[in-house]
């Protein structure tokens, strides 16, 4: 008996035809990491009814293998429910780019408790709800000694597309492109014809990128005939060092987070001056979520005038009265002892005043 005759016979035709191989071919590699993190909150019922501004954060952690995914937490007590809220480290993720699984429960005597699971997909807003309890129920477990311990746990793909057979692109988005050539543009300053006098510091720039960018400076191109002709703009109500931060924005779209850190609140004041309305959003959110030593003097320190900061400056009094020694510690105050006395003895005044 001829067996393989037999189950040419006992196959259809059709599972017997050869597959060809294919003119194009694309592996795709799903690689998952994963993430640990413990957070202990001493003294946990101190940030009752506090609100989600006034709530704690973690410090920020990250997986060796994705250095630059850097993550943090915030407790929020208000309200019956006790609440987390997951964090990007910079200012400008605020969707999560690839999906994730997170799992987050309090440990309680090396026992995970109440533990919660949730599946972020491509696109979820950050800052985004990952644990939310009854404030009764935690109080009545967990509570007892006023330490809290959460214990989070990330699972992040990372989808990887290796194409053969097809022509690469140097790029694989055309927005990554434009980022690296205005980069080099800003870099550069190659072709460019126009010239800023910031308080004496000489800037170069192109028009057409100042006014697409900023309705002020289009405004100021079209009515201001003489500084059309000598091609110079005079500006004094800002300083070089945040101007040149707001010309990096104006052609890259970026500031560095280091950056941002330290005169979110000044960037602010510019970026309203100048009608830059992502950048207003990237310095509120900063502020609101990131608050530093440095950007709650920043915040002091801004004049009543700018209206935007008034929402922010309790919070900064409140980061003040709760971490004094920090933001006294830093050169900003020694500075503004120096330069602003009067305007340092306003702030110390306003801590001491619980109406403030």
């Amino acid at each position: 008996m001829d067996l393989h005759k037999v189950a040419e016979e006992s196959v259809p035709s059709t599972q017997m035809q050869r597959i060809q191989s294919p003119g194009n071919l694309c592996k795709t590699t799903c690689e998952i990491t994963n993430l640990d993190f413990e957070w202990i909150i001493h003294n946990a019922t101190f940030f009752e009814n506090l609100g989600k501004q006034n709530g704690c954060c973690s410090s920020e952690f990250l997986a060796e293998t994705t250095p630059e995914a850097e993550w943090s937490l915030s407790f929020c007590d208000k309200g019956p429910d006790v609440t987390i809220y997951l964090y990007h480290s910079s200012p400008y993720i605020r969707i999560v780019d690839c999906p994730i699984k997170i799992k987050i429960a309090i440990n309680e005597n090396g026992e995970k408790m109440f533990q919660q699971d949730h599946h972020l997909p491509t696109n979820t807003q950050l800052p985004c709800t990952v644990f939310q309890i009854p404030k009764k129920v935690l109080s009545s477990e967990c509570l007892t000694t006023g330490k809290l311990t959460f214990n989070c746990q990330i699972e992040k793909m990372d989808a990887d597309s290796l194409e053969q057979d097809l022509p690469q692109e140097p790029f694989t988005s055309s927005d990554q492109l434009f980022t690296v050539q205005f980069e080099e543009l800003f870099n550069s300053m190659k072709f460019a014809d126009v010239t800023l006098n910031v308080n004496g510091c000489i800037f170069q720039a192109h028009k057409t990128i100042l006014a697409v960018r900023s309705p002020v400076f289009a405004a100021m191109f079209v009515h201001q005939p003489i500084e059309k002709v000598s091609s110079q703009i005079e500006i004094q109500d800002i300083e070089p060092d945040v101007f040149h931060e707001v010309l990096r924005f104006i052609y890259t779209g970026r500031v560095p987070i280091a950056v941002m850190e330290k005169m979110a609140a000044r960037l602010l004041a510019a970026a309203d001056k100048y009608l830059l309305d992502q950048l207003i959003k990237e310095c509120e959110n900063q502020l609101i979520h990131r608050m530093s030593a440095d950007n709650c003097l920043e915040l002091l320190l801004l004049t009543d005038q700018y209206h935007p900061a008034a929402d922010f400056k309790k919070n900064a009094l409140d980061f003040f009265r709760r971490l004094p020694h920090e933001v006294m510690a830093t050169d900003g105050w020694k500075r503004a002892k120096q330069d602003h006395p009067e305007q340092c003895c306003n702030i110390l005044e306003m801590l001491v005043n619980p109406h403030a």
